[in-house]
């Protein structure tokens, strides 16, 4: 008697897993190699490794037509697809602004009233960092800055450096990168030639870092967000020496407004505020469940809700600063922030969203990125 096509597709959909299964057992094991290589935190190890399995859970579920009674609980934003953006809400500052997403490779634009204005797409590397000046945009990805035209999108060259770049800055000719490496001569400093046809290296900072995500020069100061070492400090580029330095929780974006050092604490979910005169620290905004809502939050009570949340079944669901959990004044692993005036720009990364702050509350509201990481204004 001749089999039933629904009788073969059954059939074959256990080979399909188990094959799926090894698949994903090798990348296990090469993505954790690739992590003692590069020194490579656990915590994000751990949450790329997860989300990279769900949506190739996800995509094989649904090429063998076959349910696994999982993929109705997969967030749709782990796997790389174009961004569908529900735009809100009213314009803070008067400038325009960028928006990158690394799970995306997508670079968005908008302009003073928040309407999008151009899409660009990296097709085959995951872009690290994102900044604006001068009329032009700076994407970083693997070794490489990309500079482009911010009215328009067109590329007009390509820098390259000799290490991976995580994150970048620019200030006037001179572009900041923060290397994708542990240990001294993490941050450098370049002179950029006006027509882009060269770089020259005119600071390197000799202090240890641990994965720093971001670095900003402030005159003679080099902001240093040391986020692995737990720190924010600023490097004198006169005599390399350290002139003052904080205490922060998994420290990403940093940005100055008045007398006030701003800094996106990424995964204690909360954008901290530290007064550089008399050193005390507040939140500004954040994630207002406990232990978030604490602005002495320790590093091991955030491991410990990472951990818990990614062991279970549902764990984007299940965590207390998502949205669904803390309504929309909340903040969930933000990545890059940046202030205009009183305007504060925050990529809300694993909400997927960029929320741009008044003086106290959200104002204008853009959802729909497919993990949005940095998010800066087009001066």
């Amino acid at each position: 008697m001749r089999k039933s096509n629904n009788h073969v597709k059954n059939a074959r959909a256990p080979k399909r897993i188990a094959k799926l299964a090894l698949l994903l057992a090798a990348g296990l094991v090469m993505s954790a190699l690739f992590g003692l290589v590069h020194h490579v935190h656990p915590l994000y190890l751990g949450k790329e490794l997860y989300e990279a399995g769900r949506c190739a859970l996800l995509q094989s579920a649904a090429r063998a037509h076959y349910d696994l009674k999982l993929h109705k609980t997969v967030d749709a934003h782990f796997c790389r697809a174009p961004a569908v953006l529900d735009v809100q809400g009213d314009r803070v500052s008067p400038l325009g602004l960028a928006v990158l997403s690394d799970l995306g490779h997508e670079l968005h634009r908008f302009d003073a009233a928040g309407r999008l204005r151009w899409v660009r797409h990296f097709s085959l590397q995951r872009p690290t960092g994102l900044a604006a000046g001068g009329g032009h945009l700076y994407v970083s990805m693997l070794n490489k800055v990309k500079v482009m035209n911010a009215q328009d999108g067109r590329e007009i060259a390509e820098l390259s450096f000799s290490k991976p770049v995580m994150g970048l800055s620019v200030s006037g000719n001179l572009m900041t990168l923060s290397y994708r490496i542990p240990g001294p001569r993490s941050v450098e400093v370049f002179k950029v030639a006006r027509d882009f046809s060269g770089v020259r290296s005119v600071f390197v900072n000799p202090h240890r870092g641990v994965y720093p995500r971001d670095a900003r020069l402030l005159g003679r100061l080099l902001i240093v967000s040391d986020t692995f070492g737990q720190r924010v400090y600023a490097v004198d580029t006169g005599d390399a020496a350290i002139r003052w330095q904080y205490k922060a929780n998994y420290p990403y974006g940093v940005s100055l407004q008045g007398h006030k050092l701003l800094v996106s604490e990424e995964h204690a979910n909360h954008i901290s505020a530290f007064d550089l005169s008399s050193g005390v620290k507040s939140i500004v905004f954040g994630c207002p469940r406990y232990p978030f809502d604490d602005p002495a939050v320790a590093p091991e009570q955030v491991d410990g809700v990472a951990t818990e949340t990614f062991a279970s079944l549902r764990p984007h669901d299940a965590h207390p600063c998502r949205m669904r959990n803390a309504m929309d004044v909340t903040l969930y692993s933000q990545g890059g922030i940046d202030v205009a005036g009183d305007a504060l720009l925050v990529a809300d990364t694993d909400n997927h969203r960029v929320v741009e702050f008044g003086a106290s509350d959200p104002r204008w509201v853009a959802v729909g990125f497919n993990n949005p990481v940095m998010a800066v204004y087009v001066r």
